[in-house]
C-alpha cells in the first residue's frame, strides 16, 4: 500500500477571530466574517495577495444539517460554479458559536450576492440556517475540509498546487490541536522563521492518516522549508 500523501479531501483546524458579516442591513441569516489576511499578516500589516485582498472569508452557520451534508456542500457548490458560472469557493465546516459547536459552510467570495444560490440551494434539500444575532468580535476554533493538489518538494514537504504561498509539512506523530499551538509558537520565537500563518491539517487515506502543519506564506524561500521540518522534529519526536 501507498504510505505517501496524495491529493484529497483535507481537514484543516485553526483559530481565527469572527464578527458578524452584515452587507446592507441584511439581517436574514447568521453569516460570520474573518479576516481575508488572518494571523502574522494582519497583525504585521504585510501586503496582501492582490488577487484575494477583496475577497471575504465568511461563515455561514447552520441550524440543522440533511443527510451527507458535507457531501451536499460541496455537490451544490460545484454546481453553481458550473451552472451560473459564479467565482465561489465552499467547504463544509464547524466553528464554535455561544459557547457550543456549529455546522457551517466556509465561503470565501468577491461578489457578495453569489452566496444567496448555494443557501438557497441547500435550503431545499432541508438544510436549515441559523437567523442573525448579534456577536462581538471573539475567537473561534474552526474546522473545515477541502480538496488538496499535493506537490512534492522534497521528503515530508509538500506544496499546493491550487494554491502555491500553501505548504505541508507532515508531522511524524498525530498531535492534538493545543500542542500544535505550542510548537508553531515555539518555533516562531526560537527560529528566524515566523513569517507566516499555520494551521493543523491531516489527511485520511485508506486506513492512513497524514498530520501536517499547513503553512502560508509570501514570504517563504523552499529552503527555508526543510528548517520548518527539522524544527518540528526537534519538539514532536
Amino acid at each position: 500500500m501507498n504510505t505517501q500523501p496524495e491529493s484529497g479531501y483535507f481537514c484543516f483546524f485553526t483559530t481565527l477571530k469572527l464578527t458578524n458579516f452584515n452587507p446592507n442591513g441584511n439581517n436574514d441569516w447568521m453569516i460570520l466574517e474573518s479576516s481575508s489576511a488572518p494571523g502574522y499578516y494582519s497583525k504585521a500589516n504585510f501586503p496582501l495577495n492582490e488577487r484575494r485582498q477583496y475577497d471575504h472569508h465568511l461563515y455561514v452557520v447552520v441550524k440543522k444539517t440533511a443527510p451527507c451534508f458535507q457531501d451536499m456542500v460541496l455537490r451544490k457548490s460545484g454546481e453553481i460554479i458550473r451552472e451560473q458560472k459564479l467565482t465561489i469557493y465552499a467547504s463544509p465546516g464547524q466553528i464554535t458559536l455561544f459557547n457550543k459547536y456549529y455546522q457551517c459552510i466556509r465561503v470565501r467570495v468577491s461578489q457578495i450576492d453569489d452566496i444567496y444560490p448555494l443557501i438557497d440551494a441547500l435550503k431545499a434539500e432541508g438544510v436549515e440556517f441559523l437567523k442573525y444575532k448579534k456577536v462581538k468580535p471573539y475567537a473561534s476554533f474552526i474546522q473545515h475540509k477541502k480538496y488538496i493538489k499535493l506537490r512534492k518538494l522534497e521528503e515530508c514537504v509538500y506544496q499546493d498546487e491550487q494554491v502555491p504561498n500553501r505548504y505541508f509539512i507532515q508531522i511524524p506523530r498525530p498531535i492534538n490541536y493545543n500542542e500544535f499551538e505550542k510548537m508553531i509558537e515555539d518555533i516562531k520565537h526560537n527560529c528566524k522563521f515566523n513569517h507566516f500563518d499555520a494551521s493543523l491539517a491531516y489527511l485520511n487515506q485508506g486506513d492512513h492518516t497524514f498530520d501536517f502543519a499547513a503553512l502560508y506564506s509570501d514570504h517563504c524561500e523552499n529552503h527555508r522549508l526543510s528548517e520548518f521540518k527539522h524544527q518540528i522534529d526537534k519538539l514532536i519526536i
